[in-house]
């Protein structure tokens, strides 16, 4: 069992940029169409954290796992990208499953309300980590259950010197789950401007 990290949070890493790129690749039966994943890092923004650029996929466990790390034609960033997915004709979508799932296995935090940064890579070499959905999703039931079955916890936790947290949270978290739950729906990005 990994003890050694289970007080330690993991950090975010801003990723400047994060698109879907389309291009030909070599395939079998001669050429292919092919969709990848590419974020771009400033490299001062690693620089800062004391992480190469070329380890970083080791110490993002989940980045990683799906993005390697190529070359940047572009002073100052470091370039990352997924396998190409490969498709025959003009149609991608057969494809886009697997480019969601790859986006999905990467867990990069989506931030849909107002800010500088939408896109973070989670800095942390831990396996065994939840998304943000899943464990927003684990706290807002555990507060649920709370305020149910046994209210006289939750005013005493809203007695607490940290209840603020919980107070400001709380709205956050049933903000972006609504944008991102309509995002899944509707099959169109929401977020706040």
């Amino acid at each position: 069992m990994e003890d050694r990290n289970v007080n330690q949070r993991p950090r975010l890493v801003p990723i400047r940029r994060l698109e879907v790129w389309r291009g030909k690749v070599a395939d079998t039966g001669g050429e292919a169409g092919a969709l990848w994943l590419r974020a771009e890092i400033d490299s001062g923004t690693l620089t800062a954290r004391n992480v190469s650029p070329a380890n970083l996929p080791k110490r993002a466990y989940h980045f990683g796992s799906a993005f390697r790390h190529v070359f940047s034609p572009e002073p100052g960033l470091h370039s990352y990208e997924t396998e190409a997915l490969t498709y025959r004709g003009p149609n991608p979508n057969p494809v886009l499953p697997k480019l969601v799932e790859l986006f999905e296995r990467s867990l990069i935090h989506v931030n849909r309300s107002a800010g500088s940064h939408r896109y973070f890579l989670v800095l942390d070499d831990r396996r065994q980590l939840l998304s943000q959905e899943a464990v927003s999703f684990a706290v807002m039931h555990h507060l649920s259950e709370m305020v149910r079955y046994r209210p006289e916890q939750v005013e005493r936790l809203a007695g607490e010197r940290w209840s603020w947290l919980l107070g400001t949270w709380v709205p956050r978290m049933l903000e972006n789950g609504l944008l991102g739950y309509g995002t899944q729906i509707l099959e169109e990005e929401l977020r706040i401007h």
